[in-house]
């Protein structure tokens, strides 16, 4: 499994996770909730980083061809 797809497995189960906190406590703004939001976002921003740099290194070997 490549690092993007494994980020993306993590990024799904938090979701869910974070989900069935809400709708337990009803609550968005409880501790628990904005801990499990806090390490989704660094999921996510990680997941971003990565998809750019997959596309980064996609342009950089299409020029070196067509150079």
């Amino acid at each position: 499994m490549t690092k993007l797809e494994e980020l993306a497995v993590s990024i799904e189960r938090l979701r869910k996770v974070m989900h069935r906190r809400i709708q337990r406590q009803g609550d968005l703004l409880s501790p628990q909730v904005i801990d499990i939001s806090q390490k989704l976002d660094k999921l996510l921003n990680e997941y971003n980083k990565e998809t750019t740099k997959e596309k980064l290194s996609n342009i950089s070997k299409t020029l070196s061809v067509l150079l």
